[in-house]
């Protein structure tokens, strides 16, 4: 998900406010991260008799904040403000109190109070900064759910619940979730990798099928790339395509760009749309607006890779990629209820 990665060595003093050095991580809506409750997660690797161990640590709590300044001080604030990642954007956990100024490892004594264990024994860590504002149900109707990274768990959720409620007997499922998606899916964990077809190319080895028949079985096969889609904002209608728009509670959106950012093919939107009919779950084919340029997805960087019929699809949110972002309260049931029929059939 978007947000702030903490960088090595990062604790440090602005007079007497404890702060962290981070680093921005994919395309965020920096100033809804100002005056949110934030917490750290993620994996800290440590020295256990010459050998490298990972924990996993969540202080699930707030820890840090972002603060803004004051319109007092910035009276064109409204008009809109452009923050500095590397300036703006470092959150301060605490103020320093009699010699606690002293300590500059602040931020590894926690972390070993945490896990209880000796601060000398932690080698590295990877760490992100979240906001950890519980999640709610809001409208008159109870019509929307706001959280955060709703972008992009909605997906996972419905692939895992997908892929264990599939009745199909024959052939193999397979889910991957991809880590760096948001960074344009680099390294040795992003779709851009081989990790995928290494791993396909393994589990046919290890069934005996001769190369050729994998090849012929994954040119046959089929594959949906699961990603949010950017649901018309009630207050810039303006801004999403006047046909094709897709709303709120309008159930699944099939992406669909000419210029491939998302994955593609007409035969497969087709059986998409038909399978959903059938079972009564709302579905869209959703275009952007044509001068627009988008993000793109997983599903385009596997195409080049995987020849396989294929189709983006997802449920609509607003302020994507925000600290706090909303859905329809009926989208993920949808979205759940047709992966599993999807993986069935």
């Amino acid at each position: 998900n978007p947000c702030f990665r903490i960088k090595y060595n990062p604790e440090f003093y602005q007079g007497n406010y404890m702060k962290l050095n981070v680093e921005l991580y994919g395309t965020a809506i920096l100033n809804t991260w100002l005056d949110r409750p934030l917490s750290i997660a993620g994996r800290v690797y440590i020295n256990r008799e010459g050998k490298i161990q990972t924990k996993l640590v969540d202080f699930s709590q707030p820890l840090l904040l972002i603060p803004n300044l004051p319109i007092h001080l910035n009276h064109k604030v409204n008009e809109g403000t452009a923050l500095n990642p590397q300036i703006d954007m470092l959150p301060m956990v605490g103020v320093a109190k009699g010699d606690k100024k002293l300590n500059h490892q602040f931020l590894i004594d926690l972390i070993a109070k945490k896990l209880d264990i000796d601060p000398a024994d932690i080698i590295n860590y990877d760490l992100c900064i979240y906001n950890c504002q519980n999640s709610c149900i809001t409208g008159f109707d109870n019509d929307f759910l706001m959280a955060p990274r709703i972008d992009n768990l909605s997906s996972v959720q419905a692939c895992v619940n997908g892929i264990i409620n599939s009745k199909r007997e024959n052939g193999i499922d397979i889910i991957a979730l991809f880590d760096n998606e948001e960074i344009g899916n680099r390294g040795k964990n992003g779709a851009l990798s081989n990790m995928l077809s290494l791993i396909l190319d393994r589990i046919y080895n290890n069934y005996n099928i001769q190369r050729d028949e994998y090849i012929k079985s994954l040119m046959s096969g089929y594959y949906i790339s699961l990603d949010v889609a950017h649901a018309i904002h009630p207050n810039s209608p303006q801004r999403y395509d006047f046909t094709s728009a897709i709303s709120i509670n309008d159930g699944i959106a099939i992406k669909t760009s000419s210029k491939h950012n998302y994955c593609y093919d007409n035969e497969m939107n087709a059986n998409l749309l038909l399978l959903a009919k059938e079972h009564d779950i709302p579905m869209k084919i959703s275009f952007l607006r044509s001068d627009y340029n988008v993000g793109s997805t997983i599903g385009s960087a596997l195409s080049s890779k995987f020849p396989m019929a294929c189709a983006d699809i997802g449920i609509p949110i607003l302020a994507m990629h925000s600290a706090m972002e909303t859905m329809g309260i009926n989208d993920q049931y949808y979205l759940e209820k047709f992966l599993s029929i999807y993986f069935t059939k």
